[in-house]
């Protein structure tokens, strides 16, 4: 497996957490803390299998770096949380780290 596809499938799920847990401190009901608890303890098992096909320091760092990047993105459509000039260059330098990261052929 691709550490992008690895890293994608995290940020994804972590998503679907990070949004019910954002949702529940913002005021939402006992039910979205329940989902964000559920989500993030399959991202555990996800992770655990995802270890067994991608190494481990190129998985955390193109995790990371996706994560970013969606975050920031459902940040800014979702929540409507408004970015500097600054921190948009971050992202797109996160975007270029992943680019060589994942670029390489070495196993």
């Amino acid at each position: 497996m691709q550490p992008i596809v690895g890293g994608i499938l995290l940020t994804l799920v972590e998503g679907v957490g990070d949004w019910a847990l954002k949702k529940y401190a913002m005021g939402g009901a006992w039910g979205l803390l329940s989902i964000g608890v559920i989500v993030y303890n399959a991202l555990a098992f996800l992770l655990v299998w995802l270890f067994k096909h991608v190494g481990f320091a190129i998985l955390n760092a193109t995790w990371d770096a996706t994560s970013n990047v969606f975050t920031m993105i459902v940040g800014a459509l979702v929540f409507k949380e408004v970015y500097s000039v600054r921190e948009w260059i971050g992202m797109v330098l996160v975007t270029l780290g992943l680019v060589f990261i994942n670029g390489s052929n070495a196993k």
